[in-house]
């Protein structure tokens, strides 16, 4: 889905332009990134070094929230607007290949990437797990911090209960 046959915009004059729409479910962009969703829109235009890629592509992956594990659908959208030269040349960062291909897939993982939270959370007020018996405080509280005395346990409980 991510590789689109341009030749028939490398054919046309230099101002040609075409748009494109694609869609589709458990979308593998690349082998450490896999795409529950993806949806975009994007307009090639032919340039003299090759063709202009203008557009907005929205997905939605899977994420790990960092404080209690839990896997939650992370949505995004990027836009792009890249050159990619034909014929290929070795010091284009982006390029067509000889068989009039043009590859989105390692564009749009470079973008996600840099979209990607530091710390992914399935909610802002996620509370986490207990660090000593590993129950989800989102779902119940535990006796942990009331058996150990553990000065560590006393803070989490008081910013947990202070929200």
């Amino acid at each position: 889905m991510l590789r689109l046959n341009v030749g028939h915009v490398l054919n046309r004059s230099v101002g040609f332009s075409r748009e494109i729409r694609f869609s589709g479910e458990q979308v593998g962009v690349a082998a450490d990134l896999m795409l529950e969703r993806l949806s975009g829109e994007a307009q090639l235009t032919r340039i003299p070094p090759g063709i202009l890629v203008e557009g907005t592509i929205d997905t939605t992956r899977d994420m790990q929230c960092v404080r209690c594990l839990a896997v939650h659908a992370l949505q995004a959208e990027v836009g792009i607007s890249e050159l990619y030269t034909y014929p290929p040349e070795p010091e284009a960062e982006w390029t067509i290949d000889d068989d009039c291909v043009l590859n989105l897939a390692p564009l749009l993982r470079e973008q996600l990437l840099v979209e990607e939270p530091i710390q992914a959370l399935c909610s802002p007020d996620c509370n986490g797990l207990c660090p000593a018996c590993g129950q989800d405080w989102n779902l119940d509280g535990c006796a942990c911090s009331r058996e150990s005395g553990d000065a560590r346990f006393a803070v989490l409980q008081e910013l947990l209960e202070a929200d």
